[in-house]
């Protein structure tokens, strides 16, 4: 009888390992893919003439906010916009840019692309 507990609880261990060390795999993993998507879109971006620099988003004062789910149609619009500097803000893992609501007016929006996200 001891000796099944031992083999369970020896396998119930074994189990808590794996999964302990499986979540911290991902995590580290998913860390580097963050900053590799970082690296990449700031390429894409530099490679079609926008400046791209570090800047917290939170410094911004913005009237409203636009968020993109795909880096395509956040580039065009960008470009579409006549942007020149994109920022990027890795505390939340999100390239923005500010772009004019409208020409007769001094409001600007914040459109922002968030690389980070998982799913």
């Amino acid at each position: 009888m001891l000796g099944r507990r031992v083999v369970v609880v020896l396998a119930v261990s074994i189990i808590c390992f794996v999964l302990v060390a499986g979540t911290l795999v991902f995590c580290s993993w998913q860390g580097e893919q963050v900053l590799e998507n970082l690296k990449g879109f700031s390429a894409r971006l530099e490679d079609d003439g926008f400046v791209v620099e570090a800047k917290v988003l939170s410094e911004f004062k913005s009237d409203s906010q636009r968020e993109w789910e795909f880096f395509g149609d956040f580039q065009s619009y960008a470009k579409q916009s006549s942007v020149t500097t994109v920022y990027y803000d890795q505390s939340i893992g999100a390239l923005f840019y500010l772009a004019p609501v409208s020409s007769a007016s001094d409001e600007a929006e914040v459109n922002t692309f968030y690389y980070s996200k998982l799913f």
